[in-house]
Order: structure tokens, then sequence, then C-alpha cells
């Protein structure tokens, strides 16, 4: 998957927002994108000799399990190499990719995100058919909700499974802070098949608009139009955009923070000495 720096973090965001709300939307997907950009150290390199198993376990994203390192898996020389072109990758089965989607779908983020999004709509009195007070507030938290899993199953499960393509994504853990940004927004379009070539992200694009024609379905009726829809398709690529480059860079902040414990609880330790 908006964004208070997580919603904000899917995001994946999937509470889609109608016309007023794509451009806010949109603005405060590219503050996160900047702040980003400004916080996470440039040139950040990977640890050399590190497996991709072990990099697999130690940036796991809340719940949602992730593919090994890019950068693991093509040598620098090799301009034309592809993430996750690695022979020894095997490919998620049909039973596999389920699995993938539901975590993704019922996550402790996921939760997090509805929450955060339902008290913005709600605020917005998006749709004023919900209310407002505690029950108004469970009605826009199970539709945000269900949007996020609506998409999780018809994106990492559904078109993968039927056009046998990877829903996992890559990192690069490696290189400055924008040519990282611009590889993961790059997964919107393309990604890994099961058969290890480079592909036209037919799952993400594709499986975006298909979410959020189901999801209209159950929105009021005045939504259900074509604008609504493409609205939402847009707000939900976006989205999924913003919770790749999360995905990206998590682990180092996750290193930063990590290291600043430590010479801070150092320096206490010499203090007291």
């Amino acid at each position: 998957m908006s964004h208070f720096a997580n919603r904000l973090c899917r995001l994946r965001i999937h509470t889609l927002y109608p016309v007023p709300l794509l451009a806010r939307s949109t603005n405060v997907t590219l503050a996160v994108l900047l702040f980003v950009a400004a916080a996470v150290p440039h040139g950040h390199a990977q640890q050399p000799g590190r497996s991709s198993n072990a990099e697999q376990a130690s940036d796991e994203f809340t719940e949602l399990p992730d593919a090994p390192l890019a950068s693991t898996q093509t040598t620098a020389s090799s301009s034309s190499a592809t993430p996750g072109s690695h022979p020894s990758l095997q490919p998620l089965s049909p039973n596999q990719k389920f699995v993938f989607a539901t975590k993704n779908a019922f996550a402790l983020p996921s939760a997090i995100f509805a929450a955060a999004g339902s008290g913005v709509n709600q605020a917005q009195k998006l749709y004023p058919e919900f209310h407002q007070g505690a029950p108004g507030y469970a009605w826009y938290y199970w539709h945000s909700y269900a949007d996020q899993a609506v998409d999780s199953y018809v994106v990492d499960f559904l078109l993968p499974a039927a056009l046998h393509q990877d829903p996992r994504y890559y990192r690069v853990g490696q290189g400055g802070t924008w040519k990282r940004t611009q590889y993961s927004l790059s997964r919107l379009f393309v990604t890994r098949s099961d058969s290890g070539a480079a592909a036209f992200n037919t799952s993400q694009v594709l499986g975006a608009g298909v979410a959020a024609s189901i999801s209209s379905r159950y929105y009021p009726q005045r939504d259900m139009t074509a604008s609504f829809v493409s609205q939402r398709w847009a707000s939900n690529l976006a989205g999924d955009g913003l919770l790749m480059v999360l995905q990206e860079f998590t682990p180092d902040f996750k290193s930063s923070i990590k290291s600043l414990g430590l010479r801070i609880t150092g320096q206490y330790k010499q203090d007291k000495e």
C-alpha cells in the first residue's frame, strides 16, 4: 500500500479520494517522498558480504513479506541485469501468493492506515451519508479497510497467479537516495515474472483499476461513476508507490535509529564511569 508518515506509510492508502481530495492526497505523497529524500543519507551502501536471506530476515516490514535485495542478485558490471533475475530465487506458488496477499491485507499497518485514513475522511465529511461520531467513524473505517483488502487480493494474488508474475518488492539497498526512489517508483510498472524475466507490471497497474472498480460497488451510488473509479485507481497507484518507497528505505531508518540508540547508550555508560 498514507500517511502520517505512514498512511503515510499502503497508505497502501487504499482509501481513495474523490476529486476534491485527489490533489491534496498527491501533495501529501510528494511531501513524504521529499521527507524521505532529505532524511536518508545519500550514498548509503549495503554492508558487503551480507546474504539475501539475512537481508530478508532483517528487513521485514511489519509482517509484510518481502523479496531479497535486488543488489545481491546482480553484479555491478551487468548493466542489463534486472532485479530478481537470480536463477536460485524460487517463484511463489498460487498458494504462497494467497498467503502473501492475506498478510498484506491483515497486517497491523493495514489497520493503522485504515484508521488514519478514516479519521481524515470523516473530518472532511467526505461521505455525509456515513454521518459523524463513533458510528460514522465505524462506517468510514470498514470502507477504508475493505479498500485495502480488495486491493491486496487483486494486486498480490489474483492477477499475479493468473499472469505468473511476482508480487514481491525487491530492494536496491544501496546507492543515492534519488536513484533508489526512482527505482522504487518504477516498480509500479516493471516487475519480475515467475520465470525470472522482467515484465510490465500488469498485476499492479490493471489490478489497481480492478480493485477501484470493485470498491465502488459498496460506496454511495453517486460515486459509482467512471470519474470516481479513475480517481480511486490513481490514488491506489500513488499509495502503492509510496509503500514501495517506504519498503526501500525503512531498513535504513531502522539501522540509523539502532545506531543512534547504541551511541546514546555508550555515551551514557561513559558518563557514569
